[in-house]
C-alpha cells in the first residue's frame, strides 16, 4: 500500500480500516527492551478493545533473545566483580546468598522468557505464529532468490529470513481479517514491503503512531511543554534531572579519540549539564486516561563525559606492553535524547505532578579529539 499521510492514518483508524498495531524488534531495542518503559508498557491502552496490538512470533522471540544476551552478560560481569572484590580484600565470604539475591544462578534464557510472557499478557498482545497458515516459507525462498522485499542485493539485507516472515505472517494475518494493520518500524526493508502490500501500513515511530490515538490529550502536553521550556516548573525538570541521572550513571559509551600512543580507555562518567529548552520537540501523547497522561518529547542536551585512557608500547623484545602512563580526559557533547513524561492530569493551579520520566537514546557517544599523552610536558624537552 502506497505511503500514508497522518490524516490519511488517523482517518483509517477513525473508521475501522485499520484495525489492530505491530511493533518491529527495532523499537523494542530503541527503548533497551525495557518493558517497563512508559512507552512499551503504555501499548496496554488497545486492551480496551477497538484496536488489537498483534505482534509476530519472530519479533517475540527475538526481543526475547536480546533480553537473555543482556541479562546473560550483566551476570557474568557482576558475577565476576564479587569474586575480585571478596579476593582483593580478603574477605573470604559465601557469595552464595549475594548470588540468589541478585539471581546470578538463574537461567537468562528462563528469566527472558518469563519476563517476556509477563509482559504479553499485561499489555494485552496477540502473537500469531512465525510459520503462518499454508506454505509461507515456499514464499519467503521465492522472495529470496528473486531479490525481492524484504531481501535486497547488497549483502547486508541478503539474510531477513527473520523479517520476511515476520511481514509475509502479518500481511497473511491482515488478509485473513480483511483489515490493515499499521507496523511500527524505522527498517526500509519493512517499508518497501508494506508499499507493496495491500494490508500493511508502516510508520518509523511508536510514540508519534501512539500520539494519532491520543489527540484529546495533546492541550496538556503542550501546556506541560510549555511550562517546562518556560522555566516555570522546577518540578518538572528535577524529575527529567533525575530520569537522566538514571540513564548515565554508569552508562557504557562509546568513545572516539586520536592519541599518538596505543591506548586501552574505560568511559568514567557521563553527566546532564543542561538541555536547550528553544530545542524541546512537539509533544506526542502516548496514552492518557482520567488520571493521568505520558507524552514524549526529542531534546538536545549538554553532557559532560569523563573517560580514562591507559597508554602503552608494546616491548619488542619480551612482548609485553609497557605501561607509560595514564589520562583522564573531560569533554562535552550535544546529544539528542527522548524523555518520556508521566503526569497527573490533578492539577493544583498550574502546579504539574510528574509521576515519572524516563530518559532514553538509540546512542551515546563521546568525541574526546586529541588526547596528548604527555600534556604537562617541555616540548622543547628531549626525552631520548
Amino acid at each position: 500500500m502506497p505511503e500514508l499521510q497522518q490524516t490519511d492514518v488517523k482517518a483509517r483508524i477513525a473508521d475501522g480500516t485499520i484495525s489492530a498495531i505491530s511493533i518491529d524488534t527495532a523499537i523494542f531495542d530503541k527503548y533497551g527492551c525495557n518493558l517497563a518503559h512508559a512507552v512499551l508498557a503504555r501499548l496496554d491502552q488497545f486492551k480496551k478493545g477497538g484496536v488489537n496490538l498483534i505482534l509476530s512470533e519472530i519479533v517475540v522471540k527475538e526481543v526475547t533473545k536480546h533480553i537473555a544476551v543482556a541479562a546473560a552478560e550483566t551476570q557474568r560481569e557482576l558475577n565476576a566483580a564479587l569474586k575480585r572484590h571478596d579476593r582483593r580484600w580478603g574477605l573470604g565470604k559465601n557469595l552464595a546468598a549475594a548470588k540468589a539475591e541478585f539471581q546470578l544462578d538463574v537461567d537468562p534464557v528462563k528469566a527472558a522468557t518469563e519476563q517476556v510472557t509477563d509482559y504479553l499478557d499485561g499489555v494485552g498482545a496477540e502473537v500469531i505464529p512465525g510459520e503462518g497458515d499454508g506454505d509461507l516459507a515456499a514464499e519467503v525462498l521465492r522472495r529470496y532468490f528473486d531479490v525481492l522485499t524484504p531481501f535486497e542485493s547488497r549483502e547486508s539485507k541478503k539474510h531477513e529470513f527473520p523479517d520476511a516472515f515476520a511481514l509475509l505472517g502479518l500481511d497473511q494475518a491482515a488478509a485473513a481479517r480483511k483489515t490493515l494493520i499499521v507496523c511500527v518500524s524505522p527498517d526500509k526493508g519493512w517499508a518497501a514491503f508494506a508499499a507493496q502490500s495491500e494490508h500493511l501500513v508502516v510508520v518509523p515511530e511508536l510514540d508519534v503512531l501512539l500520539s494519532w490515538f491520543n489527540d484529546p490529550g495533546r492541550h496538556l502536553a503542550e501546556k506541560v511543554v510549555a511550562v517546562w521550556a518556560k522555566g516555570e516548573a522546577k518540578a518538572i525538570e528535577d524529575e527529567i534531572d533525575r530520569g537522566f541521572e538514571y540513564y548515565l550513571d554508569g552508562l557504557d559509551f562509546d568513545i572516539n579519540a586520536d592519541a599518538p600512543l596505543d591506548y586501552d580507555v574505560e568511559p568514567i562518567s557521563a553527566v546532564l549539564q543542561y538541555i536547550y529548552k528553544d530545542k524541546i520537540s512537539a509533544p506526542s501523547v502516548i496514552a492518557e486516561d482520567e488520571d493521568q497522561l505520558t507524552l514524549s518529547v526529542k531534546v538536545v542536551a549538554k553532557i559532560g563525559f569523563e573517560a580514562a585512557f591507559s597508554f602503552y608500547a608494546r616491548d619488542s623484545i619480551d612482548g609485553d606492553n609497557v605501561s607509560l602512563g595514564s589520562r583522564t580526559p573531560y569533554t562535552e557533547d550535544d546529544l539528542t535524547f527522548d524523555v518520556t513524561l508521566t503526569v497527573s492530569r490533578d492539577m493544583d493551579g498550574d502546579v504539574i505532578e510528574v509521576l515519572e520520566a524516563t530518559v532514553t537514546s538509540t546512542k551515546v557517544s563521546a568525541d574526546f579529539g586529541y588526547v596528548d599523552p604527555f600534556p604537562d610536558d617541555d616540548p622543547t624537552h628531549e626525552k631520548y
